[in-house]
C-alpha cells in the first residue's frame, strides 16, 4: 500500500469510530427523551 492509501484508509478508520460514537450518542438521547416522555404521560395521566 502507498502513503495516500495508507492515509485514507486511517481516515475511514477514524470516520467509522466517530460515526459509531455518534450512533451510541443518538441512542442515549432518544433513550432520554423516551423518558421524558413516559414522565409526561404520568403526569398527564395525574391530571385527568
Amino acid at each position: 500500500m502507498n502513503e495516500v492509501q495508507e492515509q485514507m484508509k486511517k481516515q475511514y478508520e477514524n470516520l467509522k469510530v466517530r460515526c459509531s460514537e455518534h450512533e451510541q450518542r443518538i441512542q442515549q438521547l432518544m433513550s432520554l427523551l423516551n423518558e421524558k416522555q413516559v414522565i409526561i404521560d404520568d403526569l398527564n395521566a395525574e391530571r385527568r
